[in-house]
């Protein structure tokens, strides 16, 4: 059962990396144009969204994700 429960999340963040992906490869040259304040304005409301989320849920079961989470392992990669 739980093997199946990390396959699935494991199923939905790949899916979950490619859109974001996709959307960075968009981004990225609209960066050099006159929508360069509405990108980075999108980019900054999904970052909140995500973050809000998490911490929404975290509190909700009172099992905080980000506090398992190593940052300094993924930003000395």
């Amino acid at each position: 059962m739980q093997q199946d429960a990390t396959s699935e999340i494991r199923v939905k963040m790949t899916q979950a990396l490619g859109l974001l992906k996709e959307a960075l490869n968009i981004s990225l040259p609209l960066l050099h144009t006159n929508q360069k304040q509405g990108v980075i304005a999108i980019w900054e409301g999904f970052i909140r969204e995500v973050v809000t989320t998490v911490k929404r849920r975290s509190h909700e079961s009172g099992l905080n994700l980000l506090s398992f989470i190593s940052f300094k392992r993924i930003w000395l990669k």
